[in-house]
């Protein structure tokens, strides 16, 4: 689906976690410009919360997987044991049965197609309760690409948002909504992970404003004046770069996610890493159509 590539999105491979951000005196991460941290790997997603001793304040967006944030999740509570609360406990997956009579069987496919069930249930608990810690240990918006499944998207109940009723389901103050994937005639999963990050960041770019010029660091910090926005920009060598102030808040996120989505979708259509139909106008018809639907 479209959610995800490779097992519920999020990407795989040998890099590191990424994003970039620097530490405050807390332990966590401080920053004006707005991070989006991709796990990559289960293991990159635990030493990522390690290295941030479990504050991850300075995190506007993060993408990881199923496995990925339940690792993660797993790493906070460790860290932070005024979390631990949020651990859901582990369910078995079921296991096979044994051959009987007809009766028998049939009455043994039945406790499987329950036992599957139950787990199935207890595995999308385990999911949101780790997308909560990650919430309320300071990440701003916590997407779970979950392959065909689609995305889980989980932020602070207390985030602003003009349609209230679009948010999804609120619990324990952290908002939840899903989010299908997008019809798709696969043809290879590669790149599908990247292709909805890459895509939602390009769909906030597209409602980003102009702010002045950034000469040095310094300059980062005191032109992000919002908590519902950030600076994005930098310095290539003595030349400055010229900044964007991105809307972080729920509602640009949303139409950023329609972009993502049909990202992906394009990418797990076609054959390489990355679509040959990826275009700027193709996303914009995304965002557009939906946008129409609803």
């Amino acid at each position: 689906g479209a959610g995800g590539g490779d097992g519920g999105g999020g990407g795989g491979g040998d890099g590191g976690g990424e994003g970039t951000g620097s530490h405050d005196k807390s332990g966590g991460m401080a920053s004006a410009l707005p991070i989006w941290l991709e796990p990559v790997s289960v293991p990159k997603a635990r030493a990522a919360c390690v290295a941030l001793g479990g504050r991850l304040d300075g995190v506007t967006v993060t993408s990881p997987n199923e496995d990925e944030v339940l690792a993660m999740a797993a790493a906070v509570r460790e860290l932070r044991p005024e979390l631990a609360h949020e651990q859901q406990s582990d369910v078995a997956s079921p296991g096979t049965t044994t051959t009987g009579t007809a009766e028998e069987e049939g009455s043994e496919r039945q406790s499987e197609a329950e036992a599957q069930d139950s787990w199935e249930a207890s595995t999308v608990r385990a999911v949101r309760a780790a997308a909560a810690t990650l919430v309320k240990a300071g990440v701003r918006h916590v997407l779970v690409t979950r392959g065909a499944a689609g995305v889980l998207w989980a932020h602070s109940a207390c985030e602003a948002s003009a349609s209230p009723a679009a948010d999804g389901v609120t619990f324990e103050g952290v908002t939840f909504s899903e989010w299908p994937a997008l019809p798709v005639a696969l043809v290879d999963t590669r790149g599908a992970g990247d292709s909805f990050v890459a895509g939602t960041v390009w769909g906030l770019l597209q409602h980003a404003h102009a702010a002045a010029p950034i000469h040095k660091a310094g300059d980062v910090g005191a032109a992000d004046d919002g908590a519902h926005g950030g600076v994005a920009g930098g310095v290539i060598g003595d030349e400055p770069s010229v900044g964007v102030r991105v809307d972080l808040g729920c509602d640009a996120l949303r139409r950023a996610l329609r972009a993502g989505l049909e990202c992906a979708r394009l990418t797990l259509q076609s054959d390489g890493a990355v679509s040959e139909a990826l275009c700027h106008q193709a996303l914009r018809d995304a965002i557009f159509d939906d946008e129409s639907r609803g």
